[in-house]
């Protein structure tokens, strides 16, 4: 969806904040030469110092519906809107995005690159141990897509554990992985992919045969293939880790020593929640009620391991 020259391309956000976007890409961050200051802020100064800076870098993986780039170099998103939402309380008006591979955003976010993460990433326990979250503003189940007519009859990871054979799509860094490794499936029939496009073109082009991920990324990216060489697998169940069904809780990443920034950011995250609801901001993004956190997904009780 990006293309190379968009790196230094300036993005404006739905609003009055303005974007910029630079591209991490094999170690290399383009443009940030002052990304290293964030490393030099003591941890009870951190909003004082966003202020100061003029505006706040958030890393995205460039993945629809979460946070992505418009062709008409728009950056945008469920986690763009409700971080604009959320920092212009706290009078953070301007976002600045920086696009790093899905797998980069924590050491990206430890790096000082950027200031926060907001990419629709799940809150599990082993990232809890790298860095904080916020509490999150959407939970969603899985879904997989096939080639045209299921010739496999695959409706699950279990399906896939089952024939040796059956090639299924990964996202690099995604939880999909743990999903498809929980269920049997062998890493022999995993192929992974950078992105969530190329992995769509990996199964038009036959190089796999399943490819899953959120429901909500899935249907968009059904919506948007305009083929018909691929379908949803109908029904799904949904996978299982440790005997009980997952469902993913997005939120945002912050760094361990700036608690006072995600304090902060919680409070107005959790006013949004409880007080005037998130699904307005998330509805054009296809997100439903079905699709909003319940009082028990907070990041304490997800960051413990307690499945929603």
């Amino acid at each position: 969806m990006i293309a190379g020259d968009m790196s230094r391309r300036r993005f404006l956000l739905i609003g009055s904040a303005s974007v910029g976007l630079a591209v991490l890409s094999s170690g290399t961050l383009v443009g940030l030469s002052d990304a290293s200051a964030a490393q030099q802020a003591p941890a009870a100064g951190t909003l004082e110092r966003l202020r100061k800076q003029g505006f706040v870098r958030v890393g995205f993986a460039n993945e629809t519906p979460f946070s992505y780039a418009t062709t008409a170099g728009t950056l945008t998103g469920e986690s763009i809107v409700v971080a604009q939402a959320c920092l212009k309380s706290l009078g953070l008006s301007n976002l600045e995005g920086v696009l790093t591979p899905f797998e980069s955003l924590i050491p990206g976010l430890l790096a000082s690159r950027f200031d926060m993460i907001a990419a629709g990433m799940y809150i599990e326990p082993a990232r809890c141990a790298q860095i904080l979250f916020s509490d999150p503003d959407y939970r969603i189940g899985e879904a997989m897509l096939v080639a045209a007519g299921n010739p496999y009859h695959l409706h699950s990871y279990a399906d896939v554990a089952k024939q040796p054979k059956v090639r299924l799509g990964v996202v690099s860094g995604g939880e999909e992985i743990a999903y498809a490794q929980a269920a049997g499936v062998k890493s022999s029939q995993m192929v992974v992919f950078p992105d969530t496009p190329s992995v769509l073109v990996g199964l038009e082009d036959h190089r796999v045969d399943a490819f899953t991920l959120s429901s909500l990324s899935i249907n968009y990216l059904l919506k948007k293939a305009d083929t018909t060489t691929i379908a949803l697998a109908t029904p799904f169940t949904q996978p299982t880790v440790d005997g009980k069904s997952v469902a993913g809780c997005g939120a945002f990443g912050f760094r361990k020593n700036e608690a006072d920034f995600r304090d902060a950011f919680n409070v107005q995250l959790d006013e949004l929640r409880n007080k005037h609801g998130l699904l307005p901001l998330l509805s054009p993004f296809g997100f439903t009620q079905d699709d909003m956190p319940t009082v028990a997904d907070t990041a304490a009780n997800l960051c413990a391991g307690k499945a929603p």
